[in-house]
């Protein structure tokens, strides 16, 4: 988790310094806008949300400043740094909690929608399959999961390739089918540009040559975020799924499941 402690100090600095946390953490904040949009499609106003493994979340806090009652989850002292200062941040009211995602300390179907954000590639398969079912015993109806992309075609491929953080494998069908959940959606995120269309524009070119999650990118800025979450409505799952930073599933259990 060197990565985060590094955004955090990164983000912590920032701040302190009147910079915008979309100029901080560019990629992020492009990614977690368009992850945010996404949810908030599925759900009534007031709903209930869960973020197990709430890291350096933006997304919950984006959601929370829409109207949504949320809780974010986590056990290490570092996330739970960066969620209090991304609450001060964004002036959310979201409940911050320090417990185990493994054992979830809230009753059966207490929320509406729970999500995590690369947590699970950092386990293997059989304590994947704990953290799933805890998440599905504690939502109502959704559950999402989202992981780095490790197709080689990917905007992360570089970045995985040289990350010696040992990460397992995945299969988010797998995962959906465990809890006999419907993938609703499945997709990718942070494309940017598909890699024909990259050397239309220079400066996105930059702007993912430069994809490291550390990256301060402060000529970049929220116009500029918005039009990549523009560019993105336009792209194929297909090529979502090829040139995609981050892939992710959404399993709907249905009403009466």
């Amino acid at each position: 988790m060197e990565y985060l402690y590094r955004q955090f100090l990164q983000s912590k600095n920032g701040l302190k310094k009147a910079i915008k946390l979309e100029n901080i953490l560019p990629i992020k904040f492009y990614i977690q806008t368009l992850m945010c949009n996404c949810i908030v499609n599925l759900l009534p106003p007031g709903s209930t949300i869960l973020e197990v493994g709430c890291g350096g979340s933006l997304t919950i806090h984006m959601l929370n400043k829409l109207g949504f009652d949320c809780y974010a989850l986590d056990y290490s002292n570092v996330s739970l740094k960066f969620t209090r200062l991304l609450c001060k941040y964004f002036n959310s009211s979201v409940k911050v909690l320090k417990a185990d995602s493994f054992s979830l300390p809230f009753f059966t179907k207490s929320f509406e929608y729970i999500f995590s954000v690369g947590l699970i590639e950092h386990y293997p398969k059989y304590e994947q399959e704990i953290l799933i079912k805890e998440m599905a015993r504690c939502s109502k109806r959704f559950v999402h999961i989202e992981v780095p992309n490790y197709v080689r075609s990917s905007a992360f491929y570089h970045i995985y390739s040289k990350d010696s953080s040992g990460h397992y494998e995945y299969n988010l069908n797998s995962l959906m089918g465990l809890i006999k959940a419907d993938i609703i959606e499945y997709g990718g995120r942070g494309v940017f540009t598909v890699s024909e269309r990259l050397n239309e524009n220079k400066e996105h070119k930059k702007f993912v040559m430069d994809i490291a999650p550390t990256t301060n990118r402060a000529n970049f800025t929220e116009k500029d975020i918005k039009e990549l979450c523009r560019l993105e409505e336009h792209l194929s799952t297909q090529d979502r799924i090829l040139y995609g930073y981050q892939i992710y599933a959404i399993g709907d259990k249905g009403i009466d499941k």
